[in-house]
């Protein structure tokens, strides 16, 4: 079973109550940092969201993840697949220019202590790409 979603906060972003929803009508994504996990174990973290759309990312190197996760899609309609690369990938520069543009740019400090280190970088690579996408990152899926 998956732990709780745990909120974000931004900058310029707080957690929305449903009388703001009309507010603000950017789609809102909960990320799920996953690697070397089971079919059934992600099965049952993506149950425990519900309708909410959720965007996992997983590195391009774990390819019975990917596959397991390509596999979920037709049960979970609202999942979508981000496949986080190396760092030294072109795509990770939006995340390094909002750091070198933004001194208050999201970087990961307080979740040290709930995420390990290779899901915190799949966090912040999914944390840029959808923002940049106009998403609202509700909160992180940490899975058990």
């Amino acid at each position: 079973m998956a732990g709780p979603v745990i909120p974000i906060k931004s900058v310029g972003m707080m957690r929305i109550g449903a009388d703001d929803r009309a507010a603000d009508p950017r789609e809102r994504v909960v990320l799920y940092p996953v690697r070397h996990r089971s079919e059934g174990t992600m099965r049952d973290d993506l149950a425990t969201v519900g309708t909410r759309h959720v965007l996992a990312v997983t590195d391009h190197d774990d390819e019975e993840t990917l596959a397991g996760l390509r596999r979920l899609r037709p049960e979970f309609p609202s999942l979508d697949i981000l496949v986080a690369p190396d760092a030294d990938d072109p795509s990770w520069s939006l995340a390094f220019r909002s750091w070198l543009t933004n001194r208050r740019a999201w970087r990961e400090p307080r979740w040290k202590r709930f995420l390990p280190a290779r899901q915190r970088r799949k966090v912040v690579y999914g944390y840029h790409h959808a923002e940049a996408g106009g998403a609202l990152i509700e909160g992180v899926l940490a899975g058990t």
